[in-house]
């Protein structure tokens, strides 16, 4: 088992609502089999300090940064690994939401106005130096927003440390993390 909890020091509680990925998980299981299983939730903090949701776990390989050399795929793999991860990303984007139970869990419209802004906002905030093009880009960004289009499931942390690889062929994803 995998106990999920949000990290030591968390300040922003939005970023890991545990009770929202343990929903997430349970609607996304049966209709998208590539993420762990979900088995209990516990909200009450006082248990071991934070709300926590316990999973099954999935054996297999996690590419990491900082990984030895020697355990990194060669090229010709890591491009099937590629070609994985944007397969999978698409079939997570093209989820019936309806069927899924999901489209009632998020908040679509302004999705985009939303994330712009904030970004710009918290890039704003900490600047370090003026960057003429990141001023330029933010600027063109908020300027041109497009209109929102049909809801689609979004995985805002969708990265190769968040995929378990299948050991005997590390270019199938055994199940999607976080």
């Amino acid at each position: 088992y995998i106990l999920r909890r949000p990290p030591f020091g968390a300040k922003v509680k939005s970023a890991h609502d545990m009770g929202r990925e343990f929903r997430m998980l349970s609607h996304l299981r049966p209709v998208f089999p590539a993420v762990p299983k979900p088995l209990l939730y516990c909200e009450d903090a006082e248990v071991i300090g934070a709300p926590f949701y316990l999973m099954e776990r999935v054996e297999g390989v996690i590419l990491r940064a900082g990984m030895p050399k020697n355990e990194y795929p060669d090229t010709e793999t890591m491009e099937g690994v590629a070609r994985s991860f944007v397969e999978n990303l698409a079939q997570m984007h093209s989820l019936d939401l309806d069927k899924s139970g999901l489209a009632d869990l998020g908040k679509p419209e302004g999705y985009a106005q939303r994330q712009v802004g904030g970004w710009t906002k918290r890039y704003g905030g900490s600047r370090t130096h003026d960057i003429e093009d990141m001023t330029f880009t933010g600027d063109w960004l908020l300027a041109n927003i497009p209109d929102s289009g049909a809801p689609a499931l979004i995985h805002n942390d969708y990265k190769y440390d968040n995929l378990v690889l299948d050991p005997e062929d590390i270019t199938r994803i055994k199940a999607v993390l976080d």
